[in-house]
């Protein structure tokens, strides 16, 4: 759990994140699992706010799915509150951001659009 929070200080998102994951996983009945996954949803947060555009959505999203974990292990846990405010900050985030437009698509409508206009 420290490593992760070390890593986290150090702007090493993925390491922290690997790191909670550890500590969930090998203490998972312990309130170091619950904190751990508590301060993921977190960190995926902070990490998808820091983040190019493209890579926005999808780790937001490992914020809700990082809540969602929590709430199947941990129902009552003691960090529930904690764990709501993060997951409304991601949700959130996710409604203010841009519909998706797939890249491929929308090149290959312009480049039609430019051979069509040479013609």
């Amino acid at each position: 759990y420290h490593a992760a929070d070390l890593y986290l200080r150090t702007d090493r998102y993925e390491a922290a994140i690997i790191y909670y994951d550890l500590t969930i996983d090998k203490y998972p009945e312990t309130t170091w699992a619950q904190r751990a996954l508590v301060d993921e949803i977190k960190t995926y947060n902070t990490y998808a706010g820091r983040s190019v555009p493209s890579k926005q959505r999808e780790r937001y999203q490992k914020a809700v799915e990082a809540y969602e974990k929590f709430v199947q292990l941990y129902p009552n846990g003691e960090y529930r509150q904690q764990a709501e405010e993060y997951v409304d900050e991601a949700r959130s985030a996710l409604a203010d951001l841009p519909e998706e437009t797939p890249v491929a698509e929308e090149d290959g409508e312009n480049l039609q659009a430019d051979v069509e206009g040479e013609s």
